[in-house]
């Protein structure tokens, strides 16, 4: 197939699935109601549902222009052969491949952060102000993104430089040789995440709290959940929103409470969301995710492969010299449809973990404590109580709150 016919292809992807978005978006926003549902009520305030509302509505304009920018800029790309440009770039600075294909990816980076940043600038400093959710400042904002972008180049750099190698040199087998080393390379940030690359951004200070303390060891030794340690998180340096989670392997298993969570619910309500959570360890849960990741994973290098070196693809995208890194990138863009399917499964699979995770829960907890909890979560992070069905669907890795609340309300427990 020629250049022209990729071509095609290509842009057809990008408008479909700008399209698709765009559709599922303004669906979800027609389904908002201006006034508060009977059976709301008992979890919003009239005044609370109508800023969750206001929120969703606005966030999601917010993002939907977003995206609309960068897709007629990534179109006007195409056309105008701004790839090749960037290729030109960063051929003049290496004639080593390996270093080519990654300076191009970080030349593209950063002209998508540049498109991007104005917008993360309008959504923490005057939207997330507005809803009273932005604590931090914009030197932390810097801060957060200077550290962002050097993780990204250390470690995007060396994942590059890996794919790029094992393409080159391994010929049939390279997927399996790649799919190996990112599942290693993965797995090595997930240790290193606790213990390095979290502590840039947060600090983590031991549990002070004895009582609560004493509540979380004995609901973790109830489920088989070995804790080496218990942290408070300084969330509330970024924002108001509140949130826990489980890190570590093996017996370095550590639980993290953000500040805010600690200081929005009771000590029963916080042991409801850690027993919701460690029930997706005790579950499989979160094995069954890594174990499907993977398996996405295979797929999109199965698939890459088999276009890495057809030369038209990249000359789709403008590009004049065929390369892997110029076949990678627009891989990316002819991979959107089958990636947009499997992200639907992911999150059908998720919502399931989900339902699972609560009714597990209930056999350690109070439902009325899981539920209390879910309510004041909900109110604190102004969560959308009316998405549409087919929005859920799509997008949703948690079923909605209204959805969770009945069927928790229709079993109980106690510890």
């Amino acid at each position: 197939m020629n250049s022209y016919y990729w071509q095609i292809i290509i842009l057809t992807i990008i408008f479909a699935h700008l399209g698709i978005n765009l559709w599922l978006e303004i669906l979800n926003i027609k389904s908002l109601k201006t006034k508060i549902p009977p059976f709301l009520q008992e979890i919003f305030s009239a005044e609370k549902y109508k800023q969750s509302q206001s929120y969703t509505k606005e966030l999601t304009i917010l993002n939907l222009i977003e995206k609309i920018v960068i897709t007629f800029l990534l179109i006007i790309a195409i056309k105008l052969n701004l790839f090749n440009y960037l290729n030109k770039i960063s051929i003049s600075i290496s004639s080593n491949y390996l270093f080519q294909g990654t300076i191009f990816f970080f030349l593209l980076f950063i002209c998508i952060e540049l498109i991007s940043f104005p917008f993360e600038l309008i959504q923490n400093f005057y939207l997330e102000n507005k809803y009273g959710f932005n604590k931090m400042s914009f030197k932390i904002f810097l801060q957060d993104k200077i550290k962002t972008y050097i993780l990204s180049f250390l470690l995007g750099g060396i994942l590059l430089i890996t794919i790029f190698f094992i393409f080159k040199n391994f010929g049939k087998l390279a997927w399996l040789y790649a799919f190996l080393g990112i599942s290693i390379f993965m797995f090595i940030i997930q240790y290193l995440a606790p213990k390095i690359i979290l502590p840039l951004f947060n600090k983590f200070i031991p549990i002070s709290d004895s009582s609560l303390k004493q509540k979380i060891h004995n609901l973790a030794q109830k489920i088989g959940y070995k804790i080496q340690d218990i942290y408070i998180m300084d969330g509330s340096k970024r924002t108001t929103k509140a949130n826990a989670f489980l890190t570590g392997f093996g017996k370095y298993k550590k639980i993290a409470l953000f500040d805010n969570l600690v200081n929005t619910l009771s000590h029963q309500e916080i042991i409801a969301v850690l027993a919701h959570e460690l029930a997706h360890f005790k579950l499989k849960h979160i094995f069954k995710q890594i174990v499907l990741s993977l398996t996405n994973l295979a797929i999109f290098l199965i698939t890459l492969q088999l276009f890495l070196h057809q030369p038209n693809i990249s000359k789709a995208l403008g590009i004049e010299y065929p390369s892997i890194h110029a076949n990678l990138l627009a891989f990316s863009l002819i991979f959107t449809p089958l990636s947009f399917i499997l992200g639907i499964m992911e999150n059908f699979l998720s919502r399931k973990f989900e339902k699972q995770a609560d009714m597990f829960a209930l056999k350690f907890v109070k439902s009325q404590d899981l539920i209390s909890a879910l309510k004041k979560l909900a109110q604190n992070n102004l969560s959308n109580l009316t998405p549409h069905p087919i929005y859920v669907f799509f997008f949703y890795s948690h079923p909605p709150l209204t959805k969770r609340i009945k069927y928790l309300q229709q079993n109980s427990s106690s510890i």
